[in-house]
């Protein structure tokens, strides 16, 4: 079973996510902040998809998405962007660091399944580049 982690300081926001990717067939985990999630993969725990908060306290989602595409070992994992702003440069900033998509809060699970499905494609063309 593929392994999806969302990342987002919102415990009722993660929550939702959560069940909308155990209901696509993944296996789901939720983290309030980075930190963790970015220790496990430290250690070689290494989810298959990453949906990240643009915005947290402490350390951003760019931050932990700059951090995860610094590594090579990571680059195979899908990130999907999570945010309630719809500025385009934030978009757009968010994609040249190596983001896969970019879907906005209050979505619907057909859009993060869009996403998700696009996300792979996507990180699959640029594993094969």
């Amino acid at each position: 079973m593929k392994v999806a982690w969302t990342i987002d300081d919102d415990a009722e926001v993660g929550y939702i996510i959560r069940l909308m990717l155990r209901t696509m067939g993944f296996e789901a985990r939720s983290f309030l902040y980075p930190r963790e999630p970015v220790q496990l993969m430290m250690k070689g725990t290494v989810p298959d998809l990453i949906v990240l908060d643009l915005n947290m306290p402490g350390v951003s989602g760019i931050e932990v998405l700059e951090f995860i595409r610094s590594r090579e070992e990571w680059d195979h994992i899908p990130i999907i962007m999570l945010s309630v702003e719809s500025a385009e440069e934030q978009v757009e900033r968010s994609m040249e660091l190596g983001a896969d998509g970019y879907i906005f809060k209050p979505m619907t699970m057909d859009e993060l399944s869009d996403a998700i499905d696009r996300a792979i494609r996507l990180r699959g063309k640029k594993q094969v580049s």
